[in-house]
């Protein structure tokens, strides 16, 4: 709901020049500099998120909750194919690649998934 009403401000008629339309400059040069490093690279691999998961039941700020995918965004941003895969019961790694590369992400998750065999 947050997000949905920070994004409605946002693109309001008043909030436009001032926010939105540098957000999309912003996000076209972003994915320009990401897209240049697939010339060299055929995946870019992260951490899903930047902390362990919290225990159930344990309380975390919306500030908090709504961080812990900070990593994540990247690849809706640039709109590249990504996906996130278990490495241990605790840790994941994302999987990007460049644009249409889909299957390639989908390939590359199967074979880490295997590798480390993780037991949920």
């Amino acid at each position: 709901k947050q997000r949905i009403l920070l994004g409605t401000f946002i693109t309001s008629r008043e909030e436009y020049g001032k926010w939105y339309k540098k957000a999309v400059l912003v996000r076209l040069a972003l994915r320009r500099k990401i897209l240049e490093l697939f010339r060299e690279f055929d995946f870019l691999i992260s951490p899903t998120m930047p902390v362990l998961p919290w225990k159930f039941g344990e309380i975390k700020s919306g500030l908090e909750m709504y961080q812990m995918d900070i990593l994540t965004v990247l690849a809706n941003i640039v709109g590249i194919p990504a996906g996130s895969v278990p490495i241990d019961k605790f840790i994941g790694f994302q999987v990007m690649s460049n644009l249409l590369n889909d299957a390639k992400v989908l390939e590359l998750m199967y074979a880490i998934e295997q590798k480390f065999r993780v037991n949920l």
